[in-house]
């Protein structure tokens, strides 16, 4: 058993149920194309990550089937369990913890063009940090590293605002858990984003989806 593990947390790229903030400029069927495109280009990526074992958390949970014929055979997919989103991101994280690893990071699907260096960062702050947070433009976070499951974060937490992170980190000080910040990152979410990824040689599938689409490029 690996003592890292990464979890990515992604929704099945059905039209209309992924980016729809994209659209428009996008139709619905071009925005989960190019989440289809985010997942490839993070795939590709965390494959070169040594050391660690590498899953995928997806949601619906009936969509097993559609999941597992998208994710390489090297990445073990499970699905979400929860109610919303921080009952789902804790789970993932207990998940991997009951099954013996002992450093976890999780990282989401809205940064196809995210470093693959603040992964490994990530796991090299965790020992005398209990949490490695990845501060996101919008106020949320792009990837949490803990070294054992902590409930403090994600219990009746208000999410999608830009007072995440900050509300995470004023938790983590009331329970003297320490914490460190990695570099500050974007999420691909809203159209004013998309420019983000023009010529981005680390997103090159969602660069070229994109660019095929003649929408920006």
């Amino acid at each position: 058993m690996e003592p890292k593990a990464l979890v990515i947390m992604l929704k099945v790229p059905e039209p209309g149920a992924v980016k729809t903030r994209l659209v428009p400029p996008l139709s619905y069927e071009e925005a989960s194309g190019l989440y289809t495109c985010f997942l490839k280009d993070i795939f590709e990526k965390v494959s070169r990550l040594k050391g660690v074992r590498v899953y995928a958390s997806y949601t619906p949970a009936w969509a097993a089937e559609s999941i597992s014929g998208m994710v390489p055979d090297s990445i073990e997919i499970f699905p979400q369990e929860g109610v919303d989103l921080g009952e789902r991101m804790y789970n993932a994280f207990k998940t991997l913890f009951d099954r013996g690893h002992k450093l976890v990071s999780l990282i989401g699907s809205d940064s196809p063009d995210m470093p693959l260096e603040f992964i490994e960062e990530s796991f090299r702050l965790l020992g005398p940090a209990r949490v490695a947070l990845g501060p996101a433009e919008d106020g949320g976070y792009y990837l949490m590293s803990m070294d054992e499951p902590i409930t403090a974060p994600f219990v009746n937490m208000r999410w999608s605002n830009n007072t995440v992170l900050r509300e995470t980190l004023k938790r983590l000080d009331e329970k003297s858990v320490r914490y460190e910040l990695l570099d500050p990152w974007h999420d691909i979410d809203r159209v004013e984003d998309l420019p983000l990824l023009k010529e981005n040689g680390l997103a090159p599938r969602s660069c070229e989806f994109l660019r095929a689409l003649k929408i920006l490029f």
